[in-house]
């Protein structure tokens, strides 16, 4: 059974003003988010609940995130030809 979203409470932007933006300093261990955005919104709220030692809602739509660690940034992942015929197999099997 598909649980229900729970409705966010979300200024109204236009398309190009929801943004997320996240502000970090060299000199500080934690993180500031800031989000306009109802899906990354839930995705916050529930790492605040799930792992409130490393994430707290200070306001609405702001989060602090205790360890800049957690922030991540990642490259695209280029598969050969070779590599995706084995995980096509691989997802067939299974």
């Amino acid at each position: 059974m598909m649980q229900k979203k729970e409705p966010i409470e979300v200024l109204t932007y236009i398309k190009e003003e929801q943004e997320t933006t996240i502000g970090f300093g060299s000199d500080k261990l934690e993180a500031i988010i800031y989000c306009c955005q109802a899906k990354r919104i839930r995705q916050l709220d529930k790492l605040c609940l799930s792992h409130p030692e490393y994430y707290k809602k200070t306001k609405e739509n702001f989060y602090l995130v205790t360890d800049q660690k957690l922030i991540r940034f990642g490259t695209p992942r280029i598969l050969s030809d070779e590599q995706k015929e084995k995980l096509k197999n691989r997802f067939k099997k299974g």
